[in-house]
């Protein structure tokens, strides 16, 4: 089945549809609160259906070269390594073979305990250690019980009735065999694992994939198979017997990974429960853009998509009211007041968030949206003295020195009051003489500070700056 895509997130699997507007929404869009019921839809409020949380699980047909690369990472692999190279140092008297045994049970454990951590959504490799070993150390025997037990029923069978119906049991048999193990695995139970009505119930319950697992189980023995008959007779007997436990534990542990993820894959059909969904996974690890972590953002995204511009403008206001410091809905604000054409409510808003951001001593953030603003408005200055000076300030220190000249310009009309003046034109003197080799402009600005502000604190720097552009006119 093709997978479900998000409709404001086409590269994300769907987990709630609303029958009413025919939306599917993802995780980002619609996160599930814990004990409390919903979600609802964002356009029709109407509580929203769940699409199944296996449609946010990349099916394995799709990640199967990565089951390949799992017994591979370094925990994995270390473990059949010294199991392989410790198995080929045995010989073949009853001591030998008993230990080769107790190699292959430890192995079998890992692989068991590999399964259930598959199935629980925890897809990175099993780190190795005493408890991941010896708990439940009874599996890997209740799955040598368990082939004895398949393995006696056929023979029953043989005996009773022939070879034909033989060969259908055997066939029967060998198709439920991953149901066999992945049930054991669940159940924990010997007896669960070797009922037919269970086993086929189960298998049921997974559908059609339960015929491609199937197929790449068959694949992996063969690919074994085949690896081990190429190796055979190129080699001592003691490298053979490594390289065919490796090998043969290499394409198990591929296996019961496999299986593992069939179990995550189809968690919700099989009642099975998981630690963590693939989405949330992904989330985690990479990161997600600001306003994809903010669910109240993700709402009024999802508002301005369907065209609801009133309501997406009244829950813009309400998560800037709520929440100051959230930058990303003010640019989202910003942006909002621009595409509704409402020019001056850009600039108020843009004002009150400069204003904001220079109070908190956010310099840096406040020059960002000044920039951002000035493209839409080229005239557009803040709304107080202070702010435009320490912001000019900022500009220059981050070379933007058009803009700091600019932003304090005639700041003596805007703010005849304004005790820093003499300050902030010093400082566009500054750098129209240093910066912008416009001197004749800065002996102006200078000239017009010593004849407004002769008693000013800056009048001896003014004066020194002032004298050394004339002599630099005489040269």
């Amino acid at each position: 089945m093709a997978q479900i895509s998000c409709k404001y997130h086409p590269t994300k699997p769907s987990r709630w549809f609303c029958p009413e507007c025919q939306i599917n929404y993802c995780k980002s869009c619609m996160p599930s609160v814990p004990g409390k019921r919903g979600p609802f839809c964002t356009v029709c409020k109407e509580l929203l259906q769940s699409v199944g949380a296996d449609n946010a699980i990349t099916p394995f047909w799709i990640r199967s070269g990565k089951f390949f690369l799992y017994p591979l990472h370094i925990f994995p692999l270390s473990l059949l390594i010294f199991l392989a190279v410790l198995n080929a140092q045995f010989d073949q008297s009853v001591l030998g073979l008993l230990l080769q045994f107790s190699v292959s049970i430890v192995f079998m454990k890992y692989a068991y305990a590999v399964l259930d951590d598959t199935a629980k959504g925890r897809l990175k490799p099993l780190p190795i250690n005493a408890q991941v070993i010896n708990d439940e150390l009874e599996l890997p025997f209740k799955q040598l019980l368990l082939t004895f037990a398949i393995a006696a029923a056929n023979v029953s069978i043989y005996r009773t009735f022939g070879a034909t119906a033989t060969a259908i049991t055997v066939f029967i048999s060998t198709f439920a065999l991953p149901a066999n193990i992945m049930v054991l695995a669940l159940e924990r139970s010997f007896f669960a694992a070797f009922n037919p009505i269970i086993i086929f119930g189960f298998m049921r319950r997974i559908g059609a994939a339960y015929l491609l697992l199937t197929l790449f189980l068959l694949l992996l023995m063969s690919a074994s198979g085949t690896i081990m008959n190429l190796v055979y007779g190129t080699v001592t007997k003691t490298n053979f017997i490594l390289i065919s436990s490796f090998v043969n534990m290499y394409f198990m542990l591929i296996m019961f990974h496999l299986m593992g993820y069939i179990l995550y894959q189809y968690h919700e059909q099989l009642g099975h429960s998981i630690d963590i969904e693939e989405d949330d996974k992904t989330s985690k690890k990479k990161g997600l853009a600001q306003v994809q972590d903010n669910p109240e953002l993700r709402h009024f995204e999802i508002l301005m998509q369907e065209g609801k511009t009133e309501e997406a403008n009244t829950k813009i206001t309400q998560i800037i009211r709520e929440n100051p410091t959230d930058h990303a809905a003010r640019m989202l604000d910003l942006k909002l007041q621009k595409l509704l054409g409402d020019m001056e409510a850009y600039d108020k808003h843009a004002k009150k968030y400069i204003n904001y951001l220079v109070a908190q001593d956010q310099l840096n953030e406040a020059a960002k949206v000044l920039n951002t603003v000035l493209i839409n408005i080229p005239k557009f200055k803040p709304e107080k003295a202070p702010e435009r000076l320490a912001l000019a300030k900022n500009l220059k220190h981050n070379g933007q020195n058009k803009e700091a000249v600019s932003i304090v310009h005639n700041l003596h009309i805007d703010f005849p009051d304004f005790k820093s003046i003499p300050e902030a034109y010093l400082l566009a003197a500054k750098i129209l003489c240093d910066n912008l080799a416009q001197d004749k402009q800065a002996k102006a600005i200078l000239q017009f500070l010593l004849k407004k502000y002769p008693n000013c604190e800056q009048i001896s720097e003014i004066k020194e700056y002032l004298t050394i552009l004339n002599n630099i006119d005489n040269i």
